[in-house]
């Protein structure tokens, strides 16, 4: 069994582990993989992609908004979820970290400590696909506001 790039003894090919195949590279977490996201603008990584999501998690009775951020330089997307009882609070989770990522307002989220919790693919236009690391954020770090 070959080593895998982090070290654990896994096999490189497992699904959501780096590996390149041609020009084609894949990004991603292992299920159960936990990893910090750094959301500071002057440093982050990611930025947000056009559209973030809230839908009707019937399984937790609650509302789940799914803040989609999409790497600058690699081709995956970060999906980090958050459960809500109201609709008002998943739309203020997904507003906090587009403030964040912009520099605005006076909390700022600067890192999210998640947990991968699925790892799959979606369609992008023009038949392309993009490589999407599901993430249940466990740990929300923000600066607090001065007073």
């Amino acid at each position: 069994m070959a080593e895998n790039p982090k070290g654990r003894g896994l096999p490189e090919n497992l699904p959501g582990f780096d590996f390149s195949y041609g020009e084609y590279k894949i990004v991603g977490g292992v299920v159960g993989e936990k990893e910090n996201y750094n959301l500071q603008p002057d440093v982050t990584e990611y930025e947000l992609w056009a559209a973030s999501t809230i839908e009707w998690d019937i399984s937790e009775n609650k509302f789940k908004a799914r803040v989609i951020l999409a790497h600058k330089t690699e081709s995956h997307h970060v999906v980090i979820n958050s459960w809500h009882h109201d609709f008002a609070d998943a739309e203020r989770a997904i507003d906090l970290v587009r403030d964040s990522l912009l520099g605005v307002g006076d909390r700022k989220i600067y890192n999210v400590f998640g947990e991968t919790i699925e790892v799959h693919t979606s369609p992008r236009p023009g038949g392309t696909s993009v490589q999407i690391i599901e993430v249940r954020g466990l740990i929300w770090s923000m600066f607090a506001p001065t007073c």
